[in-house]
């Protein structure tokens, strides 16, 4: 799959929304750099491709260190 350069934007409720997840885990892999946001317009925005990262990460239910999720996160997006 060639990598998405430019992936539709969400904002933080949507991501979490769709990806089922609470919006406290979401904001938690925001400040650990697991996902990137973007602030505009008042507003949080996510790329679409992170949306695969949060509820992998999420449904894996294991605690996973900083750098494993990072990968994961680049598995995803590649």
């Amino acid at each position: 799959m060639a990598k998405t350069t430019n992936s539709p934007m969400l904002t933080r409720r949507e991501v979490a929304e769709i990806a089922d997840v609470a919006l406290s885990a979401l904001d938690k892999a925001i400040e650990q750099g697991v996902v990137t946001v973007q602030r505009r317009l008042n507003a949080s925005w996510l790329r679409s491709d992170d949306v695969g990262v949060v509820v992998l990460l999420q449904k894996a239910g294991l605690p996973l260190p900083l750098k494993v999720k990072r990968q994961v996160r680049r598995w995803v997006r590649d």
